[in-house]
C-alpha cells in the first residue's frame, strides 16, 4: 500500500438534512414535485443512501414552504440587525389569462461591499394602477419590517398613471428619422402615399405627409428627450449600483433645462420652460433637501471602499451639490 493512508470521517446521518437538501435541488433545479416519487429517483436514493426514504410529492411541498419561510426569517433578521438600507423595483405584467403579477426586489450593498438582489414578494394584483401598487409596497415594507428606503423604481409609466412615455417617444422619433429620405421619395413617386392624405368621404383631410418643418421639429424633440431618456437607463440598471447616481442626473436635467429654456429656437425655448416650470413645482426645497441628506449619509461611515472609481464620483457630486446651492465648500470626507 505503500504511504498512502486513506482518512475516514464519520459521517452521521440526519433525514431532516437531507431532506432540506432535496428541497434545494427542486428549487434550484426546478424540478416538478413529482420528481421526487419517480421511480430511477427512488432507485437511486436506495443505492446512494438507503436509510433515506424520499417524500411524496405533498410533503415535499410543505418542505419546500417551510424552507421559504426559514430563508425569508434569515433574510428579515439580516435587515433588523444591519438596520439596512435598500433600493425598490417593482416589475408588473399580464399573463395570457389575463391575470396580473407583480413582483417586489431589493438591492442592498452589504458590510462588504457586495451589491446583492433579493425579491421580497411575489403576487397577484388586481390592477396595475399607481395606488394599488403603492399599497401593496408599503404592505411588503411592514411585512419585512424595512424602514430604510433609498429609491423604489416602478417598471410601467402608463401603468402609474403617469400621461406621457418619454422613452417611448424618444425611441419612436429617432427610428422615424432613419426614414426621412424614404418618406420624401414616396412623397415624390407614389401617387397612393400622396392620395391618402386628402380629404376622405366626410370631408375631413388627414394630417400629413410629414413637411420639412416636421422633420425639422423631430430632430429638435429627439435631442431634446435624449437627456431624460439616457437618464431612466441609469436608473433602471438593474446589475449596478444606481442611487449613487441620482442627485447627479436630476442636476444634469435640471441644467439642460434652464439652458435650453433661453434658447433662440421659439418651439424649443417655449417646451424647455414649460418642462421647467413642472421641474421646479416636482423638486422643491424639501425634495433637494432630501437629495442632499440622502447623499451625505450614504458617505457618511468612513470604511473601507474596493471599488477606487466611485469615490471620484462622489468627490465630483460634492463639488456639484455645493455649487447647486450656492454653499462653501463642505469638509471633505475621509474614505480609507
Amino acid at each position: 500500500m505503500g504511504d498512502c493512508i486513506g482518512n475516514l470521517v464519520t459521517v452521521r446521518f440526519s433525514k431532516d438534512v437531507c431532506r432540506k437538501a432535496l428541497s434545494k435541488m427542486i428549487v434550484l433545479d426546478e424540478l416538478p414535485f413529482s420528481f421526487v416519487e419517480r421511480e430511477g429517483f427512488r432507485h437511486f436514493c436506495s443505492i446512494a443512501c438507503p436509510k433515506f426514504d424520499p417524500p411524496s410529492r405533498t410533503t415535499i411541498v410543505k418542505d419546500i414552504n417551510q424552507l421559504c419561510l426559514d430563508e425569508k426569517a434569515t433574510l428579515k433578521s439580516k435587515f433588523s440587525f444591519n438596520k439596512q438600507r435598500v433600493c425598490l423595483t417593482t416589475d408588473c405584467w399580464t399573463s395570457i389569462q389575463n391575470t396580473n403579477y407583480m413582483v417586489i426586489t431589493t438591492h442592498f450593498i452589504d458590510s462588504g461591499l457586495e451589491l446583492h438582489k433579493r425579491i421580497l414578494n411575489f403576487c397577484v394584483v388586481p390592477n396595475r394602477k399607481g395606488e394599488t401598487i403603492g399599497k401593496i409596497i408599503e404592505a411588503c415594507l411592514l411585512d419585512w419590517g424595512i424602514d430604510r428606503v433609498c429609491t423604489i423604481s416602478v417598471d410601467n409609466a402608463s401603468a402609474n398613471d403617469v400621461a406621457i412615455k418619454w422613452n417611448s417617444t424618444y425611441l419612436m422619433l429617432e427610428s422615424a428619422l432613419k426614414f426621412q429620405k424614404a418618406f420624401e421619395r414616396l412623397k415624390e413617386e407614389d401617387g397612393n402615399y400622396v392620395n391618402y392624405f386628402l380629404e376622405d368621404e366626410s370631408g375631413k383631410r388627414k394630417i400629413g405627409p410629414p413637411r420639412f418643418d416636421d422633420w425639422e421639429t423631430s430632430k429638435v424633440f429627439v435631442k431634446f428627450l435624449k437627456n431624460f431618456y439616457d437618464a431612466t437607463l441609469k436608473f433602471s440598471a438593474s446589475l449596478s449600483v444606481t442611487s449613487n447616481q441620482y442627485f447627479h442626473e436630476v442636476f444634469s436635467i435640471q441644467s439642460e433645462l434652464i439652458e435650453l429654456s433661453t434658447n433662440t429656437d421659439p418651439f424649443l425655448g417655449t417646451m424647455a420652460t414649460s418642462m421647467k416650470r413642472k421641474y421646479d413645482n416636482s423638486l422643491g426645497a424639501k425634495t433637494v433637501e432630501a437629495l442632499i441628506c440622502t447623499h451625505n449619509r450614504l458617505r457618511s461611515t468612513s470604511r473601507s471602499i474596493k471599488f477606487e472609481s466611485i469615490v471620484e464620483e462622489m468627490k465630483f457630486l460634492e463639488v456639484v451639490e455645493s455649487e447647486f446651492l450656492g454653499l462653501t465648500t463642505m469638509e471633505p470626507v475621509t474614505i480609507d
